[in-house]
């Protein structure tokens, strides 16, 4: 039986990322905790490589937006909430563009300073 790491290892091999995105995403994930992130995924209507591939996404946003900051525990909070923003009743969008129009709609405020 596989560990939940080494199906973490396992999707980020087998779902075409470049070497510098398999390294971005275990230095992302490195502090989480897997099996509450795996029960939020089983969860959610999406697969495993779609979190990666919208975290991944997630993450160019923030560098575009000049965030230097990575409060991942609070992003995948982010990813979890844009998964129930979907109907059930509807075909799945692409995880990673929800995501960034979720972003660029709402924002992310956790990943700025707070104002006084």
């Amino acid at each position: 039986m596989e560990t939940e790491s080494q199906i973490l290892e396992r999707a980020l091999l087998e779902n075409e990322f470049g070497a510098a995105e398999i390294d971005r995403l275990r230095a992302l994930l490195g502090g989480v905790e897997p099996g509450s992130w795996f029960e939020t995924i089983d969860d959610s209507p999406f697969a495993l490589g779609d979190w990666l591939e919208a975290l991944l996404a997630f993450d160019r946003w923030l560098e575009e937006k000049g965030v230097a900051e990575r409060p991942v525990d609070a992003m995948l909070g982010y990813l979890e909430c844009c998964t129930l923003t979907v109907a059930e009743t509807l075909s799945l969008p692409e995880f990673s563009q929800l995501v960034i129009s979720n972003l660029d709609q709402y924002g992310f405020d956790a990943a700025l300073p707070a104002r006084a």
